[in-house]
């Protein structure tokens, strides 16, 4: 029985309309989320505990970095579930930079990484290069 129940739900998790059912309620969920006070003020407050924790375990951004990688692809086809999820983010972080605790942690990490030459160094090169093409164009077009 438990083999013909698994052997049931992964044909029926293959099947495009049972795809399509679970993204249309996924999309229709999140942003119920985003209109949802309490449930903001609620999810807010467990992201902010999260990052907390979080930001400080390595396995764990790894994780995070990899998800993100994994679902973006999917999340930006969606202009819904975009503009939902953007809505919760940028609330969350807002929120979050407003969080003493969560301040002081990031300015440790910066003052940890601007100490350390060569990680300095390559933020440097790669800050410059990144302003450099901007500041060819903007003189280019004075």
């Amino acid at each position: 029985m438990e083999k013909t129940l698994k052997s049931a739900i992964i044909k029926s998790l293959q099947d495009d309309q049972t795809q399509y059912e679970i993204l249309a309620t996924t999309t229709s969920a999140i942003i119920k989320a985003s209109e949802d006070e309490a449930l903001k003020k609620a999810i807010m407050q467990h992201i902010k505990m999260a990052v907390v924790e979080g930001i400080q375990d390595q396995h764990f951004i790894e994780g995070i970095v990899k998800s993100i990688l994994a679902a973006s692809e999917t999340i930006l086809k969606n202009e819904e579930i975009k503009k939902g999820i953007l809505n919760i983010i940028t609330e969350a972080v807002t929120t979050a930079l407003q969080d003493e605790r969560i301040v002081t942690v990031f300015r440790k990490i910066m003052k940890d990484t601007l100490q350390d030459g060569a990680l300095y160094r390559a933020t440097a090169k790669g800050l410059l290069g990144a302003i450099t093409p901007r500041l060819t164009s903007s003189s280019g077009n004075s």
